[in-house]
């Protein structure tokens, strides 16, 4: 994956220690990784006010963790990342995997509408334990191949230090 940033879309694994796919994003990346999360209106139409709210906490400790970068955008989350790859620059985009059937579908038209644009889509598929005990990252399935509030891409780009 190349390119002159990553998006690194958070989802369930709302962490910055012991999140493989995150550590991937940050290998490959020829650049920085952007940390987004994507608030989807199709979850908050399900969710109720008191799942809502628990969703805030996690979320301002991973803004905390990130210095305040993580872009956060409300929408569906196909429109949205095509959105912030044309606004960053961005050439690829790596998540960790969801397993369910609707995840794995939105996964599969997100995959589609990026790859048209040029950004590679990476899910990576988290397996069982690395030798040093960690998690691991199994595969990382390319689903496509290359050919929040609105603040932040300046302040939003985030630079990692090593991976612990």
């Amino acid at each position: 994956m190349s390119g002159t940033a990553t998006i690194f879309w958070f989802r369930r694994d709302l962490r910055l220690r012991d999140n493989p796919a995150l550590v991937e994003a940050v290998r490959s990346s020829k650049a920085k990784v952007l940390a987004l999360f994507v608030i989807d209106e199709e979850f908050c139409s399900a969710a109720g006010p008191t799942r809502l709210a628990y969703l805030r906490r996690p979320l301002q400790a991973l803004d905390g963790s990130l210095g305040g970068s993580l872009v956060l955008r409300h929408g569906e989350p196909t429109a949205v990342l095509l959105e912030l790859a044309r606004e960053s620059g961005a050439r690829a985009v790596v998540a960790t995997g969801d397993y369910g059937p609707r995840g794995r579908a939105r996964d599969e038209r997100v995959a589609a509408t990026l790859a048209a644009a040029g950004v590679v889509v990476a899910i990576a598929i988290v397996g069982a334990l690395a030798p040093d005990g960690g998690p691991a990252v199994r595969s990382i399935s390319v689903a496509a191949v290359q050919g929040g509030g609105r603040r932040g891409l300046s302040a939003g780009m985030w630079e990692p230090g090593p991976a612990r």
